[in-house]
């Protein structure tokens, strides 16, 4: 483990990912510290089909957040894309989340890569943490399948 890694407890998913491309370790593929590869059928990325990809976090006590790390894969010929956007909750009981932080990224592009997003959190002690990645939801108008669902895949998610 990273030395400034916390490590997640337990992952509870608001949203599942989809099951045309089940990752090979289950629910623990966000935070299993296993990166994947420029290949989404690798088994180690979570795919959402059209749909938002919602988790919650439980680093089992409170705990002092710097900042998020996650990886998205950007393969538009395979329909995949970056996040439109990313929002992140902080709580230290269940239910009673306070936003952390919330970032918004452009237009879809056509790009092939793995984007390691660094997200900046104020400080926060918390428990439990809320993430929201937002896809982009259909493949855009200069896409060979304009208007069709897009696919947003997902492989860790670091807290530090």
């Amino acid at each position: 483990i990273h030395p400034e890694r916390i490590p997640v407890r337990k992952i509870t998913y608001v949203t599942k990912y989809s099951p045309k491309h089940p990752p090979a370790n289950g629910d623990t593929v966000l935070i299993d510290q296993q990166e994947g590869s420029m290949s989404y059928g690798d088994g180690k990325w979570a795919g959402y089909e059209g749909d938002d990809l919602e988790v919650i976090l439980d680093l089992g006590k409170p705990t002092k957040i710097n900042r998020l790390i996650i990886h998205c894969l950007s393969q538009p010929n395979s329909w995949i894309f970056l996040p439109e956007a990313i929002s992140v909750s902080a709580a230290t009981t269940p239910g009673t989340f306070s936003p952390a932080a919330s970032l918004r990224y452009g237009a879809p592009k056509d790009v092939q890569l793995i984007q390691k997003y660094s997200i900046p959190i104020k400080k926060v002690e918390a428990q439990y943490v809320k993430v929201k990645i937002k896809n982009t939801g259909r493949c855009p108008s200069w896409h060979s399948a304009p208007g069709e669902k897009a696919w947003l895949f997902v492989d860790e998610i670091y807290v530090e």
